[in-house]
C-alpha cells in the first residue's frame, strides 16, 4: 500500500536529514529558495505501509491561468529522493509505483519540469506514465587527478600575466555577470537579479559556499559561486564579462579553484555540460561525463 503525505516544512526538514547525499538536499537551500522567491515548494513524504521510502517536492505557481510544477532554478539533483537501502528487486517494484503514484499526481498541473538526482537511473515509471523523460549531462573530475588540456593552459597563462585570483562577497556583481552570460549566450534570463542574490546571500551565511573571482585591479571579469559538501565541490553559479571571456578569465578561474580545493576535497561536479559551448569549455579540465534525467510534460490547451 503506498501513500503520498503532504507534510509541512518542519517534518519535511526532519526527514529530509537521511537523505542528504548532495548538498541540494541540505535544508539550507530550500530555506534559501523561499526567501529568494515568492512561489510556494510543496513536500511530500511517500510511505509504503507506514514504512518512508521517498520525500518528493517541487515549486508550485500559477500564471497566466497556466499550472507549473517546477524544479527550482539552480537546484538540481532533488526531484525525487529514494531510500536505496533494501533488496534491488524491492526498490525497483517500489520506485514504480511511486512514479505511477507521482506522475497521476502531477496531472492537474499543464507544465511540469522536475530533475532528478545524479544517483537516480531509472525513470521507467514516468516513461510509461507518458512523461517526457530527458537525459542531461554533467562531467565529474577527481581534484587529485586533472587533465588540462594545451588549449586551456594557454588562456590561463594569458590571465596570469594581467589579473589575479581572490575571493569576493560583491553579490551585486555576481549576480549582474551571472545574468550577463546568459544574455551573451542569447538565451532567455530565467530569473531577475534579485533572486540570484538572495539565493547566493543565504547559501553563504550557511557556509556553504564561496566566490571567486578574476580581476585585473579594481575590475573583476569572472565570477563563479562554488558549492562545497561533504568531499565534493560543485561548480554553480558562473559569469564573465566579454573582455574577460577573450582574456582567459574563465580557465583561470576554475585552474585556480581547482588548486585551492584540492587538498580538502575529493571531487568536483561541473553540474551541467548541456550545451555545446559549455561542454566543450568544461572538458578542457578532465573528468567523467555522468547522466541525469528530467522529467516533463504540457498539457496545454487554448
Amino acid at each position: 500500500m503506498i501513500e503520498i503525505v503532504k507534510i509541512n516544512t518542519l517534518k519535511w526538514q526532519d526527514l529530509l536529514s537521511s537523505f542528504e547525499d548532495n548538498v541540494f538536499c541540505h535544508h539550507a537551500f530550500f530555506d534559501a529558495v523561499k526567501k529568494a522567491s515568492s512561489k510556494s515548494l510543496s513536500y511530500y513524504a511517500i510511505y509504503f505501509k507506514d514504512e518512508l521510502f521517498a520525500l518528493f517536492y517541487y515549486c508550485g505557481y500559477s500564471k497566466f491561468g497556466i499550472k507549473f510544477a517546477r524544479t527550482p532554478l539552480f537546484m538540481t539533483y532533488t526531484g525525487l529522493l529514494t531510500k536505496k537501502d533494501m533488496h534491488p528487486s524491492s526498490y525497483e517494484r517500489r520506485l514504480f509505483e511511486t512514479q505511477y503514484k507521482i506522475a497521476n499526481f502531477l496531472k492537474h498541473y499543464n507544465v511540469v519540469d522536475i530533475f532528478m538526482p545524479l544517483s537516480e537511473k531509472d525513470m521507467r515509471g514516468f516513461l510509461w506514465s507518458g512523461f517526457d523523460v530527458k537525459i542531461y549531462y554533467t562531467r565529474i573530475l577527481s581534484l587529485k587527478n586533472t587533465d588540462i588540456t594545451y588549449s586551456a593552459r594557454k588562456q590561463i597563462k594569458k590571465f596570469e600575466k594581467l589579473g589575479e585570483f581572490g575571493k569576493t562577497t560583491d553579490f551585486e556583481t555576481v549576480s549582474n555577470l551571472v545574468l550577463q552570460s546568459y544574455k551573451r549566450r542569447k538565451e532567455k534570463l530565467p530569473c531577475d537579479k534579485a533572486y540570484i542574490r538572495n539565493l547566493i546571500e543565504t547559501i553563504s551565511k550557511y557556509g556553504l559556499c564561496d566566490i571567486f573571482c578574476a580581476r585585473i585591479g579594481e575590475k573583476i571579469h569572472a565570477v563563479r559561486a562554488i558549492l562545497k559538501y561533504r568531499d565534493k565541490i560543485y561548480d554553480w553559479l558562473a559569469g564573465s564579462t566579454d573582455e574577460g571571456l577573450k582574456l582567459g578569465a574563465n580557465s583561470f578561474l576554475i585552474h585556480n579553484i581547482i588548486e585551492y580545493y584540492k587538498d580538502n576535497y575529493d571531487i568536483l561536479d561541473f553540474l551541467g555540460v548541456n550545451k555545446p559551448s559549455i561542454s566543450i569549455f568544461k572538458s578542457n579540465f578532465g573528468g567523467e561525463l555522468k547522466s541525469y534525467f528530467g522529467i516533463h510534460k504540457r498539457w496545454l490547451k487554448f
